[in-house]
């Protein structure tokens, strides 16, 4: 959890000094009600770029077998009808909020300013989005990379309760994800994004991590 509050208060600091995107008011308030399971809080973030997929999104969502809240963040206002039509049926889910951002930082910077408030009001996170890829070529690698990640994730109900056990088991364990895709997995490294993830872990941590 406390790794993602620095990420939140970096992107709060850099919001302080200009500003990279706007939001509407949802009405969210600090009131909120927490829905729970055997006292486990959990909350899913997904980022709607491409609403052609909210369909098979919310397919994937119903795989969660227990009371989570929902919070849906996208970048226009046209698109907010068609997601709340959607993701309103979503089983086990309270739809908590709905958020329009400006178009910028993919769909990190959504999922950490929409959530920023409410990091601590749970044990477990999950952040999922409209995946495309449509660099490579979509319909063959970039919907099977998509299907691929949503089905090692919440492809069934015992996946996603196997993952909550792996937490609960694991107090150690910070993230749970797949493996990378095989046919991207030369190109899967940090990168550019190394040496930040570094100076952000050194924040957090007293010791030095070996990154994968």
């Amino acid at each position: 959890m406390s790794v993602s509050v620095d990420l939140i208060d970096a992107i709060d600091n850099k919001c302080n000094r200009g500003g990279l995107w706007g939001c509407s008011d949802d009405g969210l308030t600090n009131n909120l009600e927490i829905s729970t399971i055997n006292g486990i809080r959990v909350a899913i973030q997904v980022h709607v770029f491409y609403v052609d997929l909210i369909v098979e999104i919310k397919k994937y969502l119903d795989n969660i077998p227990f009371p989570f809240d929902l919070f849906i963040s996208t970048d226009s206002d046209d698109k907010c009808k068609a997601i709340e039509e959607v993701f309103c049926n979503v089983i086990n889910a309270k739809v908590t909020s709905i958020s329009v951002f400006q178009n910028r930082g993919r769909d990190v910077a959504p999922f950490i300013t929409q959530l920023g408030n409410y990091v601590d009001n749970y044990d477990y996170i999950c952040h999922v989005h409209t995946k495309k890829s449509k660099h490579l070529n979509y319909f063959t690698t970039g919907n099977e990379w998509r299907s691929y990640l949503f089905d090692n994730l919440l492809g069934s109900k015992s996946l996603v309760g196997s993952i909550i056990d792996i937490f609960e088991s694991n107090p150690d364990i910070g993230i749970v994800c797949p493996y990378p895709f095989k046919p991207i997995s030369p190109w899967a490294d940090w990168g550019k994004n190394l040496e930040t993830t570094k100076t952000l872990l050194r924040r957090v941590c007293d010791k030095e991590i070996d990154l994968p």
